[in-house]
């Protein structure tokens, strides 16, 4: 509280426990010495003198290490409410997007500027991505993320082997073609029983249902994650731990259940595309 106190502006001081309340300081931790506060405690403590400094300027290298969920939740909220300007260098993707609102970047000495989050800056790199003229949807969600790093593997692989093998080989004196009979799909080659082919019927529907369900549950969970980090951001909520906690723990919760269900569309996604793969696409 001391240190706090005599960094702050003068006519800021008296907000001092309130700012460490928001970083989780309370009751008699505030009087503890700085030399036995542990890791997460002494990061915490040092965004906090940061952002109750009169500077308009942070610059950041990897905030977010040795912070827990929650800690780094007070960090992201905190950063969403200071007025000045703040340059983050983090390898934290939830981090950046929560708290950012331009990136930059540097590829090969060129740096380029994107206005937006980092959740936008991806939506952007994918709409670069082609498949057969067509630009590939900006949607936001991870599911869609999935998807589109996907559709760039199955496009890019078959270009990267053939340039592979026409560099390996030297050049040789013109043949005769050879007339090679294209490769048919499985269902071509044998013929399947009625109740075969109702089977995967039924497979396939149950499958397609399943990716439909899990895109509806993301949809949902990134919906209400959403809510919570408006919530969150509200400067009165911000210094009110009592408010603040149980909007941090859902958000926590939300986060793992949308990794599981991402994790689970990815599975289920492969199953279908394996399955349509062998038996042709009804």
């Amino acid at each position: 509280l001391q240190a706090i106190e005599s960094n702050a502006p003068m006519q800021e001081a008296h907000r001092s426990r309130d700012l460490l309340g928001a970083f989780l300081f309370s009751g008699d931790a505030v009087e503890k010495p700085l030399r036995v506060l542990s890791g997460g405690e002494r990061t915490r403590f040092r965004l906090a003198q940061l952002l109750f400094s009169p500077a308009n300027l942070l610059v950041l290298d990897e905030p977010t290490n040795h912070l827990d969920i929650t800690s780094r939740s007070t960090v992201e909220h905190a950063l969403q409410t200071y007025t000045g300007t703040v340059i983050v260098v983090s390898h934290d993707r939830v981090f950046m997007e929560n708290v950012t609102n331009k990136i930059i970047e540097i590829d090969n000495g060129v740096v380029k500027v994107f206005p937006g989050n980092y959740r936008e800056y991806l939506a952007y790199k994918e709409s670069l991505l082609t498949e057969n003229g067509n630009p590939i949807s900006k949607s936001q969600s991870g599911v869609s993320n999935a998807k589109a790093a996907k559709q760039a593997s199955a496009v890019s692989a078959p270009v990267t082997s053939v340039t592979a093998e026409v560099e390996s080989k030297p050049k040789a004196q013109p043949v005769a073609a050879k007339h090679v009979e294209p490769e048919r799909p499985l269902h071509e080659h044998q013929v399947l029983t009625r109740d075969e082919r109702k089977a995967l019927s039924k497979q396939k529907r149950a499958l397609k249902k399943g990716v439909d369900e899990a895109e509806a549950a993301v949809e949902k969970i990134e919906n209400r994650m959403q809510e919570i980090d408006q919530a969150m951001a509200d400067p009165k909520i911000a210094v009110d731990f009592s408010k603040l906690a149980p909007l941090t723990q859902e958000r926590e919760t939300l986060t793992k259940k949308h990794e599981e269900i991402i994790a689970r569309w990815e599975k289920i996604s492969a199953e279908l595309d394996v399955l349509e793969k062998e038996v042709g696409e009804e």
